[in-house]
């Protein structure tokens, strides 16, 4: 409860009186089990979506301009190879996931028979990360011009 001056001004003694504050109208109403699921909901279902806004910001395509700056850091061999088989809906980024996959495990494979998934490219410094499931990784390295595996 907040006081206010009675008489600010005015000589004698100054007296406080009580000011009435006002309350929402929901204040004064009890908690039931759907205001309360609703309260809890709310932030869960907010937080939810914050996480998963990052993963639906990117695409799982690379453009038809970077797809061709791969193309031309690639030699002549293999840029065939890749252009003969990015066709019927195949892309340049899945044939080269798929190149470097096929390599990896000609390679040697750490666990073979496992099915592996391309979680990224960096296709400047040569780099790609291997995924076998939501909490294994692998890092490989690889040669941009004829996609072979680097030590």
């Amino acid at each position: 409860m907040a006081l206010d001056r009675a008489d600010p001004g005015g000589p004698g003694p100054r007296t406080l009186r009580p000011v009435q504050l006002h309350r929402p109208f929901w204040k004064d109403r009890k908690m039931t089990f759907t205001r309360f699921a609703i309260a809890c909901a709310a932030p869960l279902a907010l937080s939810l979506t914050a996480l998963s806004t990052p993963a639906m910001a990117q695409t799982a395509t690379a453009s038809a301009a970077f797809e061709r700056a791969m193309l031309a850091e690639m030699d002549t061999e293999t840029r065939a190879a890749v252009s003969g088989r990015a066709t019927g809906g195949n892309t340049v980024a899945a044939v080269i996931g798929t190149i470097l996959i096929n390599n990896y495990e000609a390679a040697g494979a750490r666990h073979p028979g496992r099915a592996l998934t391309i979680i990224a490219v960096d296709y400047a410094r040569g780099v790609a990360v291997l995924g076998y499931d939501q909490e294994t990784f692998e890092v490989i390295h690889f040669d941009p011009k004829t996609l072979r595996l680097t030590p």
